[in-house]
């Protein structure tokens, strides 16, 4: 994160961190700006995570980084199925894009991409991997900020943006295009 990404999240009183087993499949939450905290609960077993941890502080830029882009904006209240796939996809978009390391053996949302919506890749470690190289326009290199505007940029060609919850009725592909967030 930058350094005036971290005064933004220290503007709203800073964070406060849970480390608590997660059930089922979840392995951290951003559960919002309690009593003035960022607050967040990450499983133990990926504490260390880099994609984890880095998933997590984005959803607190987007609901207090005044510097982000208006369409993150129109994501800070989540009313549909719909719109938290949207937000989740391009959340894991920008995870993606500014990690140093993508990490190949933990699939997080691509987990949840449909078969058939698999364009070129079969695999969740391919997807990932073929995401991180566009995001980076082949760098493979993390890119800090930039990744916000590249995530907007890039989103409609990535594996990512073919990320829905089981009920949602649109891919957050579909989603973006809907909400115009270009």
């Amino acid at each position: 994160m930058s350094p005036s990404e971290i005064d933004s999240l220290n503007k709203t009183g800073g964070a406060r961190l849970v480390i608590k087993k997660m059930p089922g499949v979840h392995e951290a939450e951003y559960h919002g700006i309690v009593q003035g905290k960022h607050c967040f609960t990450i499983d133990p077993d990926v504490f260390r995570n880099e994609e984890t941890v880095t998933h997590e502080t984005i959803h607190a830029l987007q609901m207090s980084d005044e510097s982000r882009p208006s369409p993150d904006k129109k994501l800070r209240t989540v009313k549909t199925l719909e719109d938290l796939s949207l937000k989740e996809a391009l959340t894991e978009a920008e995870t993606i894009a500014r990690v140093h390391t993508v990490n190949l053996k933990t699939p997080n949302y691509y987990r949840d991409i449909k078969e058939e919506c698999r364009e070129r890749c079969p695999s969740t470690a391919a997807m990932k991997k073929e995401d991180r190289m566009t995001l980076t326009d082949g760098t493979d290199k993390p890119q800090g900020s930039k990744a916000v505007s590249q995530t907007y940029k890039k989103f409609e060609e990535l594996h990512i943006s073919q990320f829905r919850y089981k009920s949602s009725k649109r891919t957050a592909r579909q989603q973006f295009r809907k909400k115009k967030m270009k």
